[in-house]
């Protein structure tokens, strides 16, 4: 237990993903092998029954202990977990408090029934009165549904592959499919494969090589094509036999897109193909958050699939009749794949446009139609000139479109959690609609450090009331904020969401009149 509550706080600290490898590591090589398996299912999110609300256990906390309602909110404010508050000031009346195992602790909580409450307080009471700090903090977490960590699969992977010494893609394949955590060995679980599941494995995927528009600009060669990179989910469908679905962060996604399923029947075997799954409807690339909504569920319902249509747009072939067609000229791998959609006959594959730019065209006005919808930039390509010189060997160029930009007016400020605790982290921001200052997003904090702490002085200062860690402010301050794109949204006040929102500059010498009215935003989006 203490190798992985160790694991836990160790990755809550590390900021960078070489750090949270090294963590992972650390923990598969000292952990029980008994235990390994089991948690790396929790590290992955594997488990997430939930047998209690947080409101619940904290009353039931509140109860037993004989600790005031006012104080666990005060500890649980600068902590901000509530595993983390009750570990931390519960006293074990046991004088040697127990061990247990994080493998003996999910077979007893396996046990449980979400139904029984009165099983589930007792539980809890004999964690807290016999066991470690350790332990108590593991089970509570798992009690409330397990662990929320900030992790990618590609660290997990990296670390599992330095452990195993397994392929990536091997590992990769391993860690998405379901599995008995409680009733299965570790090595048997990753050394035990059957050779045939090497048939979904996909090609490498090229790096973004950013290049600056003045070199587009600057290039003499008429022959430059733009092909749309979306800020949907980057992907190979992959068909020898079955199809299957790879992400670019190397997870098999397939099961996420059912509507996918029989992909087989449109294409030869031997097919792997490149590109983005996006929404689509009316003809036309819609909110592309929903892909990664996908991502993000346990079950998907009927309806969500019906709702949000899902199309994989086409940018190249990578093999053809089991052929690595990556050798071959780009323009005879467009023409092979235009065939090859066009043959299939399935609405769920289209094929992502290029536009071609001459000598004289100004690429600003081509590409101001796309500037606010769903794309990151675009994929350049041109044969034999200039820019093709200052690509590394197996690299895209990628001219990427500069964020769009609003100004908006301060509202609320929000306190951070745990070392953040006595910082302001979130700061909401609101449009100007008919007079009124309507909430549009919360935007992170990207200014210089003098700035930074002038907000915090000028926050306290200019407080118009608390609420908990929230803070609100006088509607006089006006800020620049820079986002990738703007979607609809029915669960914001405005109708709208900014995706991926950033505070660039504080303009303390204009007016809030100055800012940005909802209806300009609504304008864009339209």
């Amino acid at each position: 237990m203490r190798q992985f509550y160790n694991l836990i706080m160790e990755i809550q600290k590390s900021l960078s993903a070489e750090e949270k490898g090294l963590c992972l590591l650390n923990y598969f090589e000292k952990s029980a092998p008994s235990e390994r398996l089991f948690g790396l299912a929790l590290i992955l999110g594997k488990r997430n029954k939930r047998y209690i609300s947080s409101d619940t256990l904290k009353n039931w906390f509140v109860e037993i202990s004989g600790f005031t309602e006012w104080l666990i909110d005060n500890c649980l404010a600068v902590s901000g977990d509530l595993s983390e508050t009750i570990s931390l000031i519960i006293c074990p009346t046991n004088q040697k408090p127990q061990e247990l195992s994080v493998l003996e602790l999910g077979e007893l909580l396996e046990k449980l029934s979400t139904k029984e409450i009165d099983s589930t307080k007792a539980f809890f009471e004999q964690i807290w009165q016999n066991y470690t700090k350790e332990t108590i903090f593991v089970a509570v977490k798992l009690l409330l549904g397990g662990f929320n960590f900030s992790i990618n699969n590609n660290i997990v992977v990296d670390a599992l592959n330095k452990f195993t010494g397994l392929s990536p893609i091997h590992l990769s394949l391993k860690i998405n499919e379901p599995f008995a955590i409680l009733n299965m060995d570790f090595d048997s679980f990753f050394f035990d494969f059957d050779p045939k599941q090497d048939k979904s494995q996909p090609y490498p995927f090229k790096p973004f090589l950013k290049i600056e528009e003045a070199i587009i600009k600057n290039e003499s060669n008429a022959k430059i094509e733009l092909e749309q990179v979306y800020q949907g989910i980057r992907c190979q469908i992959i068909c020898r036999g079955d199809c299957v679905i790879w992400s670019e962060e190397n997870e098999l996604i397939t099961h996420f897109f059912p509507e996918f399923k029989g992909l087989d029947k449109s294409f030869p075997e031997g097919i792997v193909l490149e590109g983005w799954l996006v929404p689509f409807e009316n003809q036309k690339v819609v909110q592309t958050d929903l892909s990664h909504e996908r991502l993000n569920r346990k079950s998907l319902k009927n309806k969500k699939q019906t709702l949000n249509s899902i199309v994989f747009m086409a940018s190249d072939i990578l093999e053809n009749e089991y052929i690595d067609v990556r050798s071959i000229p780009f323009f005879e791998r467009r023409k092979l794949l235009e065939k090859i959609v066009l043959t299939s006959k399935n609405d769920l594959i289209k094929l992502n446009e290029i536009f071609k730019k001459g000598i004289d065209d100004d690429i600003k006005k081509q590409v101001e139609p796309f500037k606010y919808l769903y794309l990151e930039g675009f994929i350049v390509r041109e044969s034999g000139g200039e820019i093709e010189s200052k690509v590394a060997e197996n690299k895209l160029l990628f001219w990427k479109l500069s964020p769009r930009q609003i100004n908006a007016v301060l509202l609320y400020a929000t306190k951070g959690n745990g070392k953040d605790a006595h910082h302001f982290v979130d700061f909401t921001f609101a449009l100007i609609d008919n007079g009124q200052y309507i909430p549009i997003t919360k935007a992170i904090n990207k200014l210089d450090t003098e700035s930074q702490k002038d907000i915090e002085n000028f926050i306290l200062k200019n407080t118009i009331e608390k609420f908990g860690p929230v803070r609100s402010v006088v509607p006089n301050q006006l800020f620049k904020l820079s986002f990738e794109a703007i979607m609809p949204s029915k669960r914001h006040k405005s109708g709208l969401v900014l995706k991926n929102p950033i505070m660039v500059k504080w303009l303390r010498n204009e007016a809030v009149e100055n800012a940005t009215s909802l209806a300009e935003l609504r304008q864009l989006l339209n």
